[in-house]
C-alpha cells in the first residue's frame, strides 16, 4: 500500500518524511489488504476515492480500535458493516446487532464489542457511551457483529 505508513498494531506513522517512498505490505486477510479490497484507498482516483479520514476510520473499525489503545479483535472475528455510500449491504440471513458508530479518532459510541467484554474496552478507553439516540445515518461506518 504506497504513501501509508502503519505500524505492527495497525496505526499509523505520523510525518513521515516522504510517504511515497514507504510502502505497508499487507497479508491477505489482514486489515491491510482487506481495507484497500474493499475500497478504501485514499490514493486510488475516481468517484469512489476515500479521504485520508475514511481510511483511517476503515482501520480503526476493521481492528476494533475503539480508541487510541489497544486494538481489541483477532483475525476471524466475523463483522458486518455499512458506509454511507451504501457499499455493502446487511445479510439477511445472519443474526446480528449494532456494534459501534464509527469516526477517524475511534468510536462515537459502542453497543457490543464483537470479541471482548465493554468493561474491558473501557478499562482500556475510559467510558464510551451506548450508541442509543446516536444516528447511524451521521457516521461514515457502521459496525454490526455477529450474534452468539
Amino acid at each position: 500500500i504506497q504513501g501509508e505508513s502503519y505500524d505492527w498494531q495497525g496505526h499509523v506513522i505520523p510525518d513521515v518524511a516522504d510517504p511515497f517512498d514507504w510502502a505497508t505490505l499487507g497479508c491477505l486477510g489482514g486489515a491491510y489488504a482487506k481495507k484497500v479490497l474493499m475500497g478504501y484507498d485514499p490514493h486510488h482516483p475516481g468517484a469512489d476515492a476515500t479521504t485520508t479520514a475514511e481510511n483511517e476510520t476503515m482501520m480503526r473499525m476493521l481492528t476494533a480500535r475503539y480508541c487510541d489503545g489497544e486494538n481489541h479483535t483477532e483475525p476471524g472475528t466475523p463483522l458486518f458493516w455499512q458506509n454511507d455510500r451504501g457499499w455493502y449491504s446487511l445479510p439477511d440471513d445472519q443474526s446480528i446487532e449494532l456494534e459501534a458508530l464509527w469516526t477517524a479518532d475511534g468510536v462515537a459510541c459502542l453497543d457490543t464489542p464483537r470479541l471482548v467484554s465493554r468493561e474491558e474496552v473501557e478499562a482500556d478507553c475510559g467510558p464510551i457511551p451506548t450508541c442509543e439516540g446516536f444516528d447511524p445515518a451521521a457516521y461514515h461506518l457502521v459496525s454490526y457483529r455477529l450474534l452468539d
